[in-house]
């Protein structure tokens, strides 16, 4: 049986692990602006239409409290994205303890 070098362990499994949560961030960061550009996108459609008479105030504010709730669902979105990538980080590190294990035996 070969013995596990705990102190090298642990580097590969924070390494994997910061590796996953690093990849996870990426697509946070896309989801939120992607999502955000579009509520501020409608938000300053929403004002030009109200500036120009096209719309009134109560239903632009409709509209606006519409785009809020499309920006509340995009960072929950974000969250689902953010609970997804720690998982997916944890479970990098437990494979490669798991395969350390595995060689060791």
């Amino acid at each position: 049986m070969a013995a596990i070098d705990p102190t090298q362990l642990l580097s590969q499994m924070v390494d994997a692990f910061l590796g996953k949560l690093g990849q996870g961030a990426g697509a946070i960061r896309q989801e939120v602006e992607q999502n955000l550009s579009a509520v501020a996108t409608e938000s300053e459609a929403i004002a030009e239409r109200l500036a120009k008479g096209e719309i009134d105030a109560a239903r632009a504010s409709r509209q606006l409290r519409v785009a809020g709730l499309t920006a509340e669902i995009a960072l929950l979105s974000a969250i689902g994205i953010a609970e997804k990538a720690l998982q997916d980080a944890i479970n990098a590190a437990l494979d490669v303890a798991r395969q350390a294990v595995g060689i060791a035996l």
